[in-house]
């Protein structure tokens, strides 16, 4: 990755993580392309794209920066953004994920529309994650948002904005990627470091109070004399969970009242 300085967003250039949706991947994918075609970050890209191993030629001007392309007989799903050279012959096929991974055979189903509209050889997939455990099915090219984040910072830097316009646009750009985590890594402090160890002691505590909770409401429900009354009473729902996946709330709830049960 290279050695950008961070940039600084403030409030002006706040449109685009304001303006951006819960899930955003779909507007991240759109603001990045209008920055591709409308700013000349396009050549800065292709240069970076060639340092990076891509084996396609992406020298030449006027390449073409389009988003939600389809296959001509239809039988490909959508890439996320297709970039193409001028005379039509080479073109970059990209996918771009911030949480969720990989669909089944999905890049295998980009590539076979890479040949049909480019011929073996003349294309490259580009897979753009948040993390590299995202990373999988053998991309020609794997990224991060972050290394776009300082590529971005770098062609500013030296001076690539035409102007206010293009400068606006890709600092407003870089501000909605830290909005979404997607920027520089936050450097973590030796405070943060030292309260992880309370922090994993006060969750294992509470696991523990919610297991015997969850213990004691269930042998009450069983040797309750009239039973089927702490049943309809009480609800202990259970759920499994993705690996990797939690829920922040915890509840046990009553139904009703009887007299019978105190």
């Amino acid at each position: 990755m290279s050695d950008a300085v961070r940039v600084e967003p403030d409030e002006r250039h706040d449109l685009l993580a304001r303006l951006a949706p819960g899930g955003a991947e779909n507007f991240i994918t759109e603001a990045f392309c209008w920055l591709l075609d409308r700013t000349g970050f396009g050549e800065f890209l292709l240069e970076r794209l060639t340092d990076q191993g891509c084996t396609v030629r992406l020298t030449g001007d006027g390449w073409r920066w389009r988003t939600q392309e389809t296959a001509s007989d239809g039988s490909a799903k959508r890439p996320d953004m297709v970039g193409e050279s001028a005379d039509e012959s080479r073109g970059l096929i990209f996918e771009h994920k911030v949480s969720a991974k990989l669909g089944n055979c999905q890049l295998a189903a980009y590539r076979k529309f890479g040949e049909s509209k480019f011929g073996i050889g003349n294309f490259a997939i580009i897979l753009i994650t948040k993390s590299k455990s995202q990373w999988g099915q053998c991309p020609d090219c794997a990224l991060l948002w972050q290394q776009v984040y300082e590529w971005l910072s770098t062609w500013l830097d030296d001076g690539g904005a035409r102007d206010t316009v293009d400068e606006f646009a890709t600092r407003s750009f870089l501000h909605l990627l830290e909005k979404r985590g997607l920027g520089p890594m936050t450097p973590i402090t030796l405070e943060e470091l030292q309260d992880i160890p309370v922090q994993l002691s006060v969750q294992r505590q509470a696991r523990s109070r919610v297991d015997a909770l969850v213990k004691r409401i269930r042998s009450l429900t069983d040797s309750a004399a009239d039973s089927h009354v702490w049943r309809e009473m009480v609800g202990v729902t259970e759920q499994s969970l993705p690996r990797g996946k939690s829920w922040g709330r915890c509840g046990f709830y009553l139904r009703g009242h009887n007299d019978a049960v105190d």
